[in-house]
């Protein structure tokens, strides 16, 4: 920006809904230490502790105007991060809490950075905040990192830099100008103490799954005795203690998941610090998506596993917004041509931005295989000029592309079991159907949304079959012919889903109970369709947050073999 802060703070509005962040960066005085691309940018990510963050770019060449004053002025380009410099970059963003990290990497080619500090500064509404009565309505904290020279990009220490806050510093003033200008009046270390080692994590992911085990045993019991014997009192008393107890476990691993991580640095530990704040970049997304994923991946996939998914998530998410995103009027061949030209770039170790070194360190860690991920894109061309599917081959097709590609994806993050390593030609067989099942359910779910689009995916030909054509979805006409129509479409989608559970008991024993309740899921949205008297034009399958919770413990029995 070129206004200078004051300007900026006075544009905010008192709702406290903006901050303005400046960050600084300096260039390490060591010989060599400026970029190597001048054409390259730094991308800066801000993570507060409640993992939500901020993205931005700071180009390394800006434009700054000369002679003002003079008709004849110049118009010349300043080159930022040289040796030994220290660059300053404001912007304007949502509001964040307590800075947790920030994540520093380049674009392409190296530079060597020799420290950082970032600024936040904010408007408080003073009827509703306690820091007027501390001398103001502006508030600014300012974090200093710890740095040491450390060279990123090619050829470098690491791909990127996570950057934790060692001391904090905050103040308030009555205006603008004196927020700016004056110099820190509290200081706080954050020096953090003692960690969690691995050791002891590994006995608290064995008490959790030994405390798990026997909630779903109180579950079972109490359904047991109050169908069966008929004591309804003591069945109730066994189903209340086992709920209780697992909505008390989940609430202990939302709090084990904040603890901080070990502080290792050094090489070789690239895909643990570079995951840390992942969540925090995908919370922009909708609110139905990221309950589903915080609540199975939080809970049920090992941290290792988790941060892939959630790296392979946030490229999906990605390119699906490519052609359903706001600017996909836009999208054309072109643009998915660059796109797979990117997806390339990952795997050939040369990542664009944090969420292409979030997946190019995904692929390196678990050696997955491109195909499947110029296959979804493959998808994602149909999307662009395809809105009809004449039968069920077609519309097959079309859903392994954009969802049977993400089963293949998955199978070498989620694991296979030693056993069954010799057979995994199947286990690969049953995540497609499973992918091919989830796209199905998802429209029977979404087919009004969809038609709003002008898109219709279900069998042309079978429409006519039941006497229907596109106008009674348009027109939302649930009439008997339709309700058969549905009951057709929800027996192929199990169909998909009884092929894949063939494949669950096959993976790795770690990830067979998210499986499950990833698919008991996705299979309660039919049983909604079902208990709707298959009305899915008027009626929206919404599955509620107690029978996901529910889900669960059914899930891990299943996992089980029970």
């Amino acid at each position: 920006m070129d206004e200078p802060p004051e300007t900026i703070l006075s544009a905010l509005q008192l709702d406290g809904s903006n901050s303005l962040y400046k960050v600084q960066l300096c260039t390490s005085s060591m010989y060599g230490s400026e970029l190597s691309d001048q054409n390259a940018g730094i991308l800066v990510c801000i993570i507060d502790k409640h993992g939500n963050s901020i993205l931005e770019r700071i180009p390394s060449i800006i434009s700054q105007d000369h002679m003002l004053q003079s008709k004849d002025a110049v118009t010349s380009e300043v080159i930022r991060f040289k040796r030994g410099a220290i660059d300053e970059f404001i912007f304007l963003g949502p509001k964040l809490g307590r800075i947790q990290a920030m994540w520093i990497s380049l674009e392409s080619g190296s530079w060597r950075l020799g420290g950082a500090s970032l600024t936040m500064i904010s408007v408080y509404n003073y009827q509703r905040e306690e820091s007027y009565a501390n001398g103001g309505s502006y508030c600014s904290i300012t974090c200093n990192f710890e740095v040491e020279d450390v060279l990123l990009g090619e050829g470098g220490d690491l791909a990127m830099a996570e950057l934790r806050p060692c001391l904090v510093t905050e103040h308030f003033g009555a205006d603008s100008v004196s927020i700016v200008d004056r110099n820190s009046s509290q200081a706080v270390s954050l020096a953090e103490k003692g960690i969690t080692n691995e050791d002891s994590m590994k006995e608290y992911e064995n008490l959790k799954y030994s405390l798990l085990l026997y909630d779903a045993m109180l579950i079972f019991a109490g359904t047991s005795i109050t169908s069966i014997t008929g004591g309804k009192n003591t069945g109730l008393a066994f189903l209340t203690g086992g709920i209780g107890g697992f909505l008390y476990l989940l609430f202990l691993q939302r709090s084990v998941d904040t603890l901080p991580a070990p502080e290792s640095m050094g090489k070789g530990n690239n895909f643990n610090r570079l995951f840390g704040g992942l969540k925090g970049t995908l919370l922009m997304t909708e609110e139905r998506e990221r309950a589903i994923w915080d609540l199975y991946g939080s809970l049920l996939l090992t941290e290792e596993r988790k941060r892939a998914i959630w790296a392979l998530y946030a490229w999906g998410h990605r390119t699906d917004e490519l052609v359903d995103g706001e600017n996909a009027h836009l999208t054309g061949s072109t643009v998915l041509d660059s796109w797979e030209n990117r997806v390339e770039d990952i795997f050939d170790g040369r990542p664009h931005d944090i969420l292409d070194t979030a997946l190019a360190d995904t692929v390196q860690q678990f050696s997955l295989d491109i195909k499947p991920f110029k296959d979804l894109i493959k998808g994602m061309r149909m999307d662009t000029w395809k809105t009809r599917y004449e039968n069920d081959e077609e519309l097959e097709l079309y859903c392994y592309y954009v969802a049977g590609t993400v089963g293949l994806m998955t199978v070498p993050i989620i694991g296979i079991s030693p056993e069954y390593v010799s057979s995994a030609q199947s286990i690969y067989k049953a995540a497609i159907s499973m992918g091919i099942g989830d796209q199905l359910t998802n429209i029977l779910r979404d087919v009004v949304e969809d038609s709003l689009l002008e898109r219709v995916y279900l069998p042309q030909d079978e429409l006519r079959e039941f006497g229907m054509t596109d106008k009674d979805i348009f027109w939302k006409n649930v009439t008997e012919e339709w309700r058969e129509f549905i009951k057709k479409q929800i027996m192929r989608a199990r169909y998909y889903y009884d092929q894949a559970e063939q494949g669950i008991s096959r993976l790795d024993s770690a990830s067979r109970w998210p499986v499950w309740a990833s698919m008991m899921l996705y299979r309660a949205n039919l049983d909604k369709i079902e208990s709707n008297n298959y009305d899915n034009l008027t009626k929206r399958a919404r599955v509620g947050r107690a029978e996901k919770l529910l889900t669960l413990p059914l899930a891990y029995a299943k996992a089980m073999g029970w």
